[in-house]
């Protein structure tokens, strides 16, 4: 066995992950888990993958006498800084420590200031798995999420970790992990904050204003700018209630999305728990793409109102750029390529030349939104960053989002 006890605070779908990796693997045959939902602790339990389980922290330190040679924290972000303190006197000479958040900045901050004078300190490792999906929770926790994975190490300044250390954590993570990138905490906040982050709050924003509206009594190309010009303002202000899009009726909207729009609707059925502090974490990075987007998606809407050739141009010289830095592999025949982009075409002629063309629909609207997104987040990645270096964190974009509506592949 590679760790005799291991220490996991949060079994929710990483944390979940976690654990079922390590027992299938038999990396260790005794895992102690911590979170707040007695059925997940409880069904653990029952398929053998945690031995003994705590409903807190507090209930947890109050007790126990244990060592761990491996603690794992897979609690939300915001969480992190109470949790490390309260664990820190349990970090030994032998003892492994990571955390998995998807925010690195704020928690490499933390770790540096609880501690700098802990004896053990380059046991702690900051670190973010880049797998999931949109459920969480225990019962969608899977032993194999992390096999084609990529796993971040955000090294922590003034807390060192010694070569053998270093050694020990990099293979561990080798075994599970497709491969080991090592990334300055700043920089992991700003690409992830654009590519997933960013792109997460489009859609629980899009979401919030698909509630708004009777789409059954949609009036095409009219309720279209309406609903862009409500969509900027969102995105330009970040005043957003996640509690509208909690009620959402996922089930009556799914009907009404094309295929090619349907990843909208898996996107915010994500956990609006978990990402909430995500957002205010990295909210600097959030804010200020969320300003630059609206700018540009008011000048896209503009653009396709009022020159419908120069959108079409436009639309086709961001996707080649985009394409040729990300090499994205297409499926599409030739003969269904040139199909397919005649309909995206057609659909945006009807809605750029009149407010009432015969046929145009609900779904006609909303297809033309999503590829000014798609527009949007292409061009503000080659403004922002130097993707052709950067192509293996932006491929996750592409992968995220563009691919769902197939621009990319169609021009």
């Amino acid at each position: 066995m590679l760790f005799d006890k291991v220490l996991i605070l949060g079994l929710g779908l990483i944390g979940g992950s976690w654990a079922r990796k390590l027992i299938s693997a038999d990396y260790t045959d005794y895992i102690v888990a911590i979170d707040p939902y007695f059925e997940s602790l409880q069904q653990a339990q029952e398929q053998n993958i945690i031995q003994k389980f705590y409903l807190s922290l507090e209930d947890f330190i109050e007790v126990n006498v244990e060592d761990f040679d491996c603690i794992i924290i897979a609690t939300f972000v915001g969480d992190f800084s109470h949790i490390l303190r309260q664990i820190s006197p349990l970090i030994l000479a032998n003892t492994s420590v990571f955390d998995v958040g998807s925010t690195k900045q704020d928690i490499v901050v933390a770790a540096r200031t609880i501690l700098i004078d802990h004896s053990y300190a380059h046991n702690f490792i900051a670190a973010h798995p880049i797998a999931g999906k949109e459920l969480s929770g225990f019962v969608n926790s899977e032993a194999d999420l992390f096999d084609d994975a990529v796993f971040i190490i955000t090294p922590v300044t003034d807390l060192q970790l010694s070569h053998n250390n270093f050694v020990k954590f990099y293979s561990f993570f080798e075994k599970i992990f497709n491969k080991v990138i090592i990334l300055d905490s700043q920089y992991h906040d700003q690409i992830y904050g654009f590519c997933s982050h960013f792109v997460q709050l489009i859609f629980f924003i899009l979401c919030s204003l698909y509630q708004q509206y009777n789409l059954v009594g949609w009036q095409p190309g009219v309720m279209r700018q309406e609903f862009c010009q409500k969509f900027k303002l969102e995105m330009s202000l970040i005043e957003f209630d996640f509690s509208s899009v909690a009620s959402i009726e996922f089930d009556r909207y799914k009907e009404l999305y094309h295929n090619c729009l349907k990843f909208s609707l898996r996107l915010c059925q994500s956990n609006l728990l978990m990402w909430e502090p995500i957002f205010q974490t990295n909210q600097t990075n959030i804010s200020d793409y969320s300003r630059l987007f609206a700018q540009k998606f008011d000048h896209y809407n503009r653009l396709l109102e009022n020159n419908y050739s120069g959108f079409c141009q436009e639309l086709k010289n961001l996707a080649n750029i985009y394409r040729s830095f990300v090499k994205i592999r297409f499926n599409f025949s030739a003969t269904n390529r040139i199909k397919y982009q005649t309909i995206i075409l057609e659909i945006l002629y009807r809605i750029s030349v009149g407010k009432d063309v015969k046929g145009l629909t609900y779904e006609d609207d909303m297809i033309a939104i999503n590829i000014m997104i798609a527009m949007v987040l292409i061009k503000l990645s080659i403004d922002n960053f130097d993707i052709k270096s950067d192509n293996k964190f932006l491929r996750f974009l592409g992968k995220s989002y563009l691919d769902s509506i197939s621009i990319v592949e169609l021009f």
